[in-house]
């Protein structure tokens, strides 16, 4: 997972560890889907920030209960990922929408063209 702090490589693969190396890969599939600009890649990618996001609010959840405990480094890493993978959710969220929208207006310009409406109605 590209960004994962090296402070936590080699680390156990189990409560926040797993669930932050889990969203991280969700996040890093969304990234990939967006770099290919068709309506399926926007489908794929929603799906995996759709899948990122429960996991990074279980490793928010984790580290507010401290369960299982773990040393104060290991937290603030932890934290300090999970803080980075929430900004870059939302910058890919905002990617999406735009990329969305500016599907839907090509969609719109191409049935026009071609007589139709936006909904596949046969124009006058």
């Amino acid at each position: 997972m590209s960004g994962f702090p090296r402070e936590l490589v080699g680390k156990p693969e189990s409560g926040p560890m797993a669930l932050l190396r889990e969203a991280g890969g969700a996040v890093n599939a969304a990234e990939i889907s967006l770099r290919r600009p068709t309506a399926r890649a926007l489908a794929e990618a929603a799906a995996a920030l759709e899948e990122a996001i429960p996991r990074l609010r279980a490793l928010e959840q984790a580290l507010l209960r401290d369960e299982p405990p773990l040393d104060p480094g290991e937290r603030a890493t932890l934290a300090e990922a999970g803080q980075g993978l929430r900004l870059r959710i939302f910058v890919l969220g905002r990617l999406l929408e735009g990329a969305a929208r500016l599907h839907a207006g090509w969609a719109e310009d191409l049935a026009s063209r071609r007589g139709y409406s936006a909904e596949g109605v046969a124009l006058p």
